[in-house]
């Protein structure tokens, strides 16, 4: 038989190899474990985004309250170092008082510095108001002031009131500069009975739930004042001295 009659089927052959080969594909099993893999893999992938973008939210969140935080106390700090000796009339007994009231967990003032636009004498309380399941938070209380007792203006309902930080106690001490004695540090204040202010403040906040490096912040305030001579009309007092 000649090559030429063999050629022929040779070719048919070899064409019907080749179409063979070109429908061939992936198998049922092959796409399962295909699409299996897939969705393994955008599910690890989308589980490390959620995670990173939370973790960023809470990072983001946590600065912001130490911002605000930070913020707040360079306010409060200023406040006390502005504390000015008021005065005011006690109409139920008929005399002047000054004011400047604290005791260990709560302390009231009067001072020059306004965090306003508003220029004038500015009524201050800082103090802890406790929250449900034993947390509470450090609030500070703000009114401009007018010559009436300043506690009715800090309960009216033209204060204002924000949190400085949230889930903390407050310890607040009195340095006392009595005459012939050692300074002393105590937990409680009058100007309606002492007619003076202390020489300084220190505010402790104690954060609940914190680690120990973080547990505690303290703020000392020394307050540039000479004590007052006396609560009649012709009390004599000696302004503040800011340096």
């Amino acid at each position: 038989m000649r090559y030429d009659e063999l050629s022929p089927l040779t070719s048919s052959t070899k064409g019907s190899s080749t179409d063979r080969s070109s429908t061939e594909g992936f198998t049922l099993l092959e796409l399962l474990i295909s699409l299996t893999l897939s969705a393994l893999l955008l599910t690890v992938l989308s589980t490390g985004i959620h995670s990173a973008v939370q973790d960023w939210s809470h990072q983001d969140k946590k600065l912001d309250h130490q911002v605000d935080a930070a913020l707040g106390f360079l306010q409060l700090e200023k406040a006390l170092r502005s504390a000015y000796p008021h005065r005011y009339r006690n109409l139920e007994e008929n005399r002047n008082l000054h004011f400047f009231e604290g005791t260990d967990a709560e302390l009231s003032w009067v001072s020059y510095f306004s965090p306003g636009i508003r220029q004038g004498l500015t009524t201050w309380r800082v103090a802890s108001s406790p929250r449900e399941e034993g947390q509470s938070n450090i609030m500070i209380t703000i009114t401009p002031t007018y010559p009436v007792d300043p506690e009715l203006l800090l309960e009216g309902q033209q204060a204002g009131r924000f949190t400085l930080i949230e889930n903390s106690t407050l310890s607040i001490e009195y340095l006392e500069m009595a005459p012939n004695e050692p300074p002393a540090w105590v937990n409680h204040w009058s100007a309606r009975e002492r007619n003076l202010l202390p020489s300084a403040v220190r505010i402790s906040l104690n954060k609940q739930g914190a680690i120990v490096s973080e547990k505690e912040w303290q703020l000392l305030s020394v307050i540039p004042t000479t004590q007052l001579i006396s609560s009649d009309a012709n009390s004599r007092v000696e302004l503040p001295v800011f340096k």
